[in-house]
């Protein structure tokens, strides 16, 4: 009975001793072991200091931790680091072996390259994309770089020594020359001093006038309406240079179209003044021709002969318009009688007569004929028996009817 009791406390122990473990575990962090991530491969040439655990960061930020570590057959360390899940390592950063202090702790930060171009990989006997990441750097070699720097810092002081000493001798041998010059300084110095010493004794004095003061308070007084008058001309000038400037604009709007139009505007001035410049010249050859008595216009001009010439054509032609008009009357009188009365002109056409014109106004009678020129007859006689239309005869013969 007792070994049972003691079995069953040691049992609750055991299990006590384990939920204990179990919450310090869950208090004091997750083991590397159940976080999520994926893993890099990287070979480092000199991987000293890193072990398994090593911290992983980015610009100080934690990212990752080396979960495993192994030589390369080549030469070299293949550093697996196990990056956190959502971390992600652009195309131009790489990985660098730093120390984090003098006591020789060392943790990977990410770095990062100008192009990817720079990043250097390699692929593995298993296929395995490897990342070649950069050494640390070796303190002793920083130290003795900076131990060459401080050897040049020393050598430019020293140089800096010397000329600063020859600058002193410089300066002492040109204080001797200009002693008595660098004495009158300091007395033109000192009169100035003076000089501006009473000028501020005669402004206090002025200050300390009542009237002074008086005055110079109203002037105070007054620059309050001072700023507001120069601000009222300010804005005004503002309002003159903004429509300075409108007329600007608008002159501007005015003057590109003649600005791209400027070509052919010239090209039409040239050809006016070439055209002008043709028309001079042939006023001018007009004007010397009118001037040429030689010429046709110079003798009308000048000569008078052909003036009295063409005066005597224009009278002849005058004169024979005056005879025209009674023929051009008769002809009229003609044309009209034989528009109103045509038969009669073929009949004293075909009537015989004396031969002679006859007096004016004489009125010719007709003479006897023993055969009458027009010949009528009977109905019967000036249409045939099986006849469809009237065919007048004349002297016996037919002839198509027409109307006279």
């Amino acid at each position: 009975m007792n070994e049972r009791k003691m079995q069953f406390r040691l049992g609750v122990l055991v299990v006590a001793v384990v939920l204990i473990l179990a919450i310090m575990v869950l208090l004091l962090g997750t083991p590397e072991t159940f976080k999520q991530g994926y893993p890099l491969l990287v070979k480092f040439d000199n991987a000293g200091g890193v072990e398994m655990g090593t911290p992983v960061r980015n610009s100080g930020i934690l990212i990752g931790r080396v979960s495993a570590i192994d030589l390369d057959e080549e030469g070299g360390a293949i550093v697996t680091v196990k990056m956190d899940e959502g971390r992600k390592l652009l195309d131009n950063q790489t990985f660098r072996v730093a120390f984090t202090s003098v006591l020789g702790d060392v943790q990977l930060d990410v770095v990062s390259e100008k192009t990817p171009k720079d990043i250097k990989t390699f692929v593995d006997a298993d296929g395995k994309t490897i990342l070649v990441g950069k050494p640390a750097i070796d303190p002793m070699v920083e130290i003795s770089s900076l131990q060459a720097k401080l050897s040049q810092a020393i050598d430019v002081i020293s140089v800096t020594g010397t000329h600063l000493d020859e600058f002193i001798v410089k300066t002492d041998k040109l204080l001797g020359r200009n002693e008595t010059k660098i004495d009158k300084f300091f007395d033109d110095l000192n009169d100035t001093v003076q000089t501006v010493k009473t000028t501020f004794e005669n402004f206090n004095e002025i200050v300390g006038d009542e009237k002074s003061r008086q005055d110079f308070k109203d002037a105070l007084d007054g620059m309050p309406e001072l700023v507001e008058n120069s601000r009222a001309a300010i804005l005004q000038m503002n309002k003159t240079f903004a429509a300075v400037d409108e007329n600007l604009e608008n002159l501007k709007g005015l003057t590109e179209p003649l600005g791209e139009r400027g070509p052919a505007l010239v090209a039409n001035v040239d050809e006016g003044l070439a055209n002008l410049k043709v028309l001079s010249a042939r006023l001018t050859h007009l004007a010397g021709t009118i001037d040429n008595t030689e010429g046709s216009l110079g003798r009308l001009i000048h000569d008078d002969t052909l003036y009295r010439n063409l005066n005597q054509a224009s009278k002849n032609i005058r004169d024979i318009t005056v005879k025209l008009q009674p023929i051009i009357s008769d002809a009229r009188v003609i044309s009209d009688r034989i528009a109103r009365h045509p038969g009669s002109i073929i009949r004293d056409a075909m009537r015989p007569g004396s031969g002679t014109k006859g007096l004016p106004g004489e009125l010719t009678l007709p003479q006897p004929h023993s055969t009458p020129m027009f010949q009528l007859h009977e109905p019967s006689q000036m249409f045939g028996p099986n006849s469809t239309s009237p065919a007048p005869c004349i002297g016996g013969r037919e002839t198509s009817r027409r109307n006279y």
